[in-house]
């Protein structure tokens, strides 16, 4: 735990009242201290077990204060007259890096690369579109990753809280955590359908193993016909006249088929729709033909929203320690369940599954040519790696203060992109499957965007032995993304802030949690209605990569220029105990800010109206829908400048130039110069209150553990800027500053 407690916690007035039980001569005896407290099995075992390990350790006032201090990090138990409490936030510690890493990569994983990836490659030139992806990943996405974990983990603070290292700049971390609950709204609704698909998978009879599923469509059995079956059931109930019997179009006028209150482009109106897609837009989704078209909220769709958001609440509900454990065991899992359905796919149909890995790496050059194909590279190793959405930050503040960030900075991108491949290798590989066995182009099988992998997947496992066990699998694959990324998401909201108001807040997390999933599943409730699916597009095009992009580049000026890139290298080298190389600084000061200006550029020339692609329709939303995908933009940044100007305005009078530099130095709640120490022993910890910021433990120091005065080292991750005071060389307690603007 990331905060320390002294042997003044011995003197700490918690009353309580408690059981102590002593056996002797085989007599169990109970002696209750009465008090204004409560009684608590945890206070009783805790206190039996410092008693134990007081009587072993020479009644040492000194040992025993260490002692307490090693349950109250097991526990994170902060009592609540410690001054601790009023200043920062205790958090626990990762049990050890591969947490840290695991969960990590459950979080980056997520959705997007099942459901984004393969789509970007599949219209960005395949092959090509991979090697631009690769190239922003080493200027963009590492890099980014990098500064992003290595700032987080040196300030254990909050994305919001963290920019006390350039107030002028607090507007980054408010924007990150709006940015961040804007696309959790649409994220969540995605995870949502994979939770009534694992839930629905489990029936004997798999709903969308019917071609007629709906209550508007015909009693019609699916057998015996051929591809043009299963035609949309608006078409040929409303204009019996143009198909016959046969399914067969007896009129080359096709105008009649366009359903009433439709505004978008027919592709091919006597094209096929498949149960599963017939299932997952008009049975599940009940999705209108347009936007103008709103509807109201499908109870479907409500349930499984709402079961969504409380499966997040819950696992908040747990410590960051038990999900690092569970994630040790959830991304093996996912990976062999996809590698499971990669080799199905060849089982099947090998000549197929060829055919569509072929179609997928194959590069068709002229794309690197093209803008949009860049800029699609970049958004989605920003979106792939959940850049500038604060749950990387809160992740790191987790670990340990001498944690090697660069080996997770490089390993967890790197990883992430092969499992984005493999998901993307696996969703072509039944694609080609599909398509070879309907004897039709691939492209025709992926349809459109919206909704192709549940709707792709689906139609596999029908083909496969026991599809019910081939879809529960998949879904569970997709739940466990969703749910583990949704997770670290709310949780840096939360801890945001918290982190903001720690002495209201810090006890009241759980009220906290409840409120954040309350009001996100609220504002979730439209996106459930029958026109939903094209707001959540909206949501999907605004809330992502444009704004992150311009986060992400006044991020980096904002660390690496303004806070200074010398005190930022030196930071991390008090962490890791070597300065990153000089590569790192040309990276962070030069290529990587460039490559975010000019990919933010480019959103703006290639940025296409929003629609909505499914199997038989190509919909443009129309240009109010536009104003508000640029509004929720808006939104995003705004706070950037808003914060800045109204802490411009409330600084005391000065000359412009000067107010700016005290506003972009660090407040007295972190610390304006950098004052590294050698610490050789105890003795170098002289009395009397100082500022903290890194201290160096010597090779040779008995304190380089910081365990003989309770975890010093620790200390300084979770402090920086607080006041110190040093008191007979390891009894320390917290003094809060109150927050001003360092001269």
């Amino acid at each position: 735990m990331n905060c320390l407690h002294s042997d003044s916690l011995i003197y700490y007035t918690v009353q309580i009242k408690c059981y102590v039980m002593t056996f002797f001569n085989s007599c169990t005896i109970f002696i209750c201290v009465n008090s204004l407290g409560v009684t608590t099995a945890s206070i009783y075992y805790r206190a039996s077990f410092l008693v134990y390990k007081y009587k072993r350790s020479k009644g040492s006032r000194r040992a025993l204060a260490s002692t307490l201090n090693e349950a109250a990090n097991e526990d994170s138990f902060a009592p609540e007259s410690s001054p601790l409490a009023a200043t920062t936030v205790c958090r626990m510690s990762w049990g050890n890096s591969q947490e840290f890493m695991f969960t990590c990569l459950l979080y980056v994983l997520g959705l997007g690369n099942i459901l984004r990836f393969p789509e970007l490659a599949y219209n960005n030139g395949g092959g090509a579109f991979l090697m631009v992806y690769l190239l922003c990943l080493l200027l963009i996405g590492i890099p980014l990753f990098y500064l992003e974990i290595a700032f987080g983990q040196f300030t254990s603070l909050g994305s919001i809280a963290q920019w006390r290292v350039s107030p002028l700049f607090k507007g980054v971390g408010i924007g990150v955590i709006i940015s961040n609950s804007l696309s959790s709204l649409s994220y969540n609704l995605t995870t949502s359908w994979a939770v009534y698909y694992f839930f629905a998978s489990m029936k004997e009879s798999l709903p969308w193993s019917q071609c007629w599923s709906t209550d508007l469509s015909s009693e019609m059995s699916c057998k015996g016909y051929n591809k043009t079956d299963n035609l949309f059931h608006n078409v040929y109930e409303k204009d019996e006249k143009v198909i016959d019997s046969n399914f067969s179009s007896t009129s080359s006028n096709h105008s009649g088929l366009v359903a009433s209150g439709f505004e978008g482009d027919v592709q091919d109106p006597l094209s096929a729709i498949y149960a599963a897609e017939n299932h997952f837009y008009y049975d599940y989704l009940k999705m209108s033909p347009s936007v103008g078209v709103f509807g109201y909220p499908q109870w479907k769709l409500c349930l499984s929203l709402l079961l969504t958001w409380i499966l997040v609440y819950v696992i908040l509900m747990k410590n960051i320690k038990s999900v690092g454990k569970v994630s040790l065991a959830l991304i093996p899992v996912c990976v062999i369940i996809l590698l499971a359905f990669l080799i199905q796919s060849f089982v099947l149909d090998k000549t197929g599954s060829s055919l569509g890995v072929k179609y997928l790496i194959t590069p068709q050059w002229k794309y690197l040519a093209k803008g949009s194909t860049w800029y699609a590279a970049g958004s989605q190793v920003l979106f792939s790696l959940s850049l500038m959405q604060g749950g990387l930050t809160i992740l790191a503040t987790y670990n340990r203060f001498t944690h090697n960030v660069l080996r997770a900075a490089v390993l967890i991108p790197v990883i992430d992109t092969l499992l984005s491949l493999l998901a993307s290798v696996t969703l072509f590989s039944v694609l080609g499957v599909l398509a070879h066995h309907q004897q039709v182009n691939i492209s025709q099988v992926l349809g459109g965007s919206t909704g192709t992998v549940f709707v792709a997947f689906t139609k596999a496992a029908s083909m496969m032995p026991t599809p019910q066990l081939w879809n529960v699998l998949f879904f569970l694959v997709l739940v466990t993304m969703g749910i583990g990324s949704q997770y670290v998401s709310i949780e840096a909201v939360v801890s945001a802030i918290i982190d903001e108001y720690p002495v209201r807040l810090s006890k009241k997390r759980l009220t906290v949690i409840g409120v954040v999933c309350s009001a996100m599943f609220v504002l979730s409730l439209p996106l459930t209605c029958n026109g939903g699916i094209y707001l959540q597009e909206v949501l999907n095009r605004f809330a992502g990569a444009n704004a992150v992009m311009f986060l992400a580049l006044v991020y980096n000026i904002a660390l690496v220029w303004v806070y200074g890139i010398d005190k930022l290298l030196l930071d991390i080298k008090a962490m890791m105990g070597a300065e990153p190389t000089r590569g790192w600084r040309w990276l962070w000061k030069f290529i990587t800010p460039a490559s975010l200006l000019m990919l933010f550029v480019l959103s703006f020339i290639f940025q296409s109206p929003p629609k909505v692609t499914a199997h038989f329709i190509d919909y443009t939303l129309p240009v109010w829908a536009d104003v508000i995908g640029w509004l929720i933009f808006t939104v995003q940044i705004i706070p950037i400048f808003i914060s800045s100007v109204t802490l411009y305005i409330t600084t005391p009078t000065a000359p412009i130039g000067k107010k700016l530099r005290r506003l972009s130095r660090p407040s007295c709640l972190w610390e304006s110069t950098i004052n590294d120490e050698t610490i050789e022993s105890s003795s170098d910890l002289t009395d009397g209150p100082r500022q903290v910021s890194r201290r160096v433990f010597a090779k040779n120091s008995s304190l380089k553990t910081g365990k003989d005065i309770g975890g010093l080292d620790s200390i300084f991750s979770a402090t920086v800027g607080n006041n110190v005071l040093v008191k007979n060389g390891y009894k320390l307690r917290i003094q809060s500053p109150s927050f001003q603007t360092c001269n």
